[in-house]
């Protein structure tokens, strides 16, 4: 499931809430009004303006119609559907393949058909079959960044069906590129200034805790790690916020 999030008129928000299904069942609608309810909640609880929202579902090739509307007496779910079954999988991939052979650079939209071409098939084999012939294409996109967008894409649309152990052995791919390193790297140091912050944070109320209690500066400085000035600045701090 992906959630996404666009500008709409003036300053109101349009959520679009994005699943991908290859099956047609009154469980799923149940799950969307859940989704809904749960966005609605946050935004409510948040004393923010609850946005409108839209229920995009994009069926694989499994499912060939189903009904856009889910109506009981005390609500009616609209939802916005894309049928990928008459997608030209085979045309299309070809024509990457072709494309991709001669170093052409391939468009936004070949990039997103690469992402779902999987969805086309029918069948849970088919369906892996063909995600490990668009993860190979995709590993041919000289641009990392664009690479890593395409495998990272057709992962999170083939979730539901998607052969767990091939899975781990495309993240163990993808976690080896320069970009994903560089996320990673981003993302621990993200963790470490957190903490870092966490642990200031939490000296600062120890500090103030023995100030109160009158303890000596010298004390407070070997339990905290604070200087002598630090101190003295928490405790001017402390006297101008009474």
């Amino acid at each position: 499931r992906d959630c996404l999030l666009s500008r709409g008129l003036g300053d109101v928000y349009k959520r679009q809430i994005v699943d991908y299904e290859s099956e047609d069942k009154a469980s799923n609608r149940v799950k969307y009004i859940n989704y809904i309810g749960r966005i609605m909640h946050r935004y409510d609880s948040q004393n923010k303006v609850i946005p409108k929202l839209r229920m995009i579902v994009i069926y694989t090739g499994d499912v060939e119609h189903a009904e856009d509307t889910w109506e009981i007496p005390c609500l009616t779910l609209k939802m916005e559907q894309v049928f990928i079954h008459s997608l030209p999988d085979a045309e299309i991939y070809q024509s990457i393949k072709k494309k991709l052979e001669n170093n052409e650079t391939l468009s936004d939209k070949e990039l997103m058909q690469l992402i779902i071409l999987p969805l086309a098939k029918k069948g849970k084999e088919e369906k892996q079959r063909m995600i490990e012939q668009v993860v190979d294409l995709a590993k041919q996109i000289d641009d990392e960044n664009t690479q890593v967008f395409v495998i990272t894409g057709i992962l999170v649309s083939s979730d539901k069906f998607i052969d767990r152990d091939y899975a781990k052995s495309v993240r163990r791919y993808l976690s080896m590129t320069k970009v994903f390193q560089s996320l990673e790297e981003e993302k621990l140091e993200a963790v470490n200034i957190a903490k870092r912050n966490e642990r200031h944070d939490t000296n600062v109320e120890i500090a103030k805790s023995l100030l109160r209690d009158g303890i000596d500066t010298v004390v407070i400085m070997r339990a905290t790690g604070f200087s002598k000035e630090q101190i003295e600045e928490i405790r001017n701090n402390m006297l101008t916020t009474k």
